[in-house]
């Protein structure tokens, strides 16, 4: 299984991506992206199966 983590906090992504490696070794980290349009650009050209997302980018994202 193929993943992304969007995170703006890089000692977040580093340990969710660590975890995952413990738990979930069968998911694949493809990329961590720190920005909402940044992963929209990423994700217009690549796919992923499923996406871990800080939830207050979305809301600091659809506040502008």
């Amino acid at each position: 299984m193929n993943a992304i983590i969007i995170e703006d906090e890089y000692l977040a992504a580093a340990e969710l991506e660590r975890l995952l490696g413990e738990v979930a070794p069968e998911i694949t980290i493809l990329t961590k992206l720190d920005s909402v349009s940044e992963s929209v650009k990423w994700l217009k050209k690549n796919k992923a199966d499923v996406i871990f997302m800080d939830i207050m980018i979305c809301l600091l994202y659809t506040s502008d």
